[in-house]
């Protein structure tokens, strides 16, 4: 149920505290061969999709400045609030899930199967492994919103650490953004090859077609036509021929298993009867059959 996923998440964290149970945390699969990281990034997805977090195609990030910030939070702006009280980026860490899951996450190591894992799924653990780091980047814009909302400039060097701060999270949000659009890129690429490939199986499936129906043509062709059948039967022999690697020596004896005049194309059969000079006469005397004697009889 949805509103036991802070609890059971606080308590995995919990169990990933021993080393032994992260392993089999990481070897579970759910339905559909589901991982445990693509189920954390599911979550992830629909907890941002509840708060309205804006995002681009594909949940990509859809901008660098305070890319964590829901519509309710971005409502209701930074009100002045005692020094003792937390801020709206600060509150938010335990209002929702999104903290859990990036430290189950990182209990357990952003070393994932990439190949189990669809584009979607890579893009939202990019942005939860860079939780931390986006989430400090938003504290720092609301402590430098807060200061010029209150009229107080900082000192110089403190005022260009800051500076230094904020420009330093944004560009961690540009690095997390574009290492999205490149798992977008290759998996466009993916894409396009196995088009590709589905378009190159259609061509040959049709080419086969049209060989069948070629080949079809050609045998009616042989069989209505005589002349067409002879142009056939001779080609059909001068193809046989150049097939052949080497002429047969002088001397040796060499049997045609060719059936000559046939006005058909097709071979008629694996065995041939072959016309052979007579052992007798290449053999000699010595190997020649000796004539066949009656057993003799003796009188009574």
């Amino acid at each position: 149920p949805k509103t036991m996923r802070n609890l059971v998440l606080g308590v995995l964290v919990d169990i990933c505290e021993n080393p032994k149970a992260v392993s089999h945390l990481a070897a579970w699969r759910g339905s559909g061969e589901s991982t445990t990281w693509s189920l954390l990034a599911q979550l992830w997805r629909e907890e941002e999709a509840e708060m309205g977090v804006p995002r681009g195609r594909v949940n990509t990030l859809a901008g660098s400045f305070q890319p964590l910030v829901g519509v309710e939070q971005n409502a209701s702006g930074m009100p002045p609030l005692p020094s003792h009280c937390p801020s709206a980026a600060v509150t938010d860490i335990t209002d929702n899930t999104r903290a859990k899951i990036f430290a189950l996450c990182s209990k357990m190591g952003f070393q994932f199967p990439s190949d189990e894992l669809s584009t979607e799924d890579k893009i939202t653990l990019c942005i939860i492994e860079g939780y931390l780091d986006l989430k400090a980047g938003e504290v720092w814009s609301e402590v430098a919103g807060e200061l010029a909302q209150e009229g107080l400039r900082p000192v110089t060097p403190d005022r260009e650490s800051l500076q230094e701060v904020l420009h330093t999270h944004e560009e961690k949000a540009e690095e997390t953004l574009k290492i999205q659009h490149e798992l977008l890129e290759e998996q466009c690429k993916n894409d396009d090859e196995e088009e590709l490939q589905f378009y190159e199986k259609l061509r040959r499936s049709h080419l086969m077609e049209d060989t069948a129906k070629r080949e079809f043509a050609e045998f009616v062709q042989r069989t209505s036509h005589h002349k067409v059948l002879q142009e056939a039967k001779k080609h059909q022999l001068v193809t046989i021929d150049s097939s052949r690697t080497s002429n047969v020596a002088i001397g040796d004896r060499f049997h045609s298993v060719d059936h000559h005049n046939l006005n058909i194309t097709n071979f008629c059969g694996r065995h041939l009867s072959i016309a052979t000079t007579p052992m007798k006469l290449l053999a000699g005397n010595d190997a020649s059959p000796q004539p066949h004697k009656e057993p003799a009889t003796v009188p009574q």
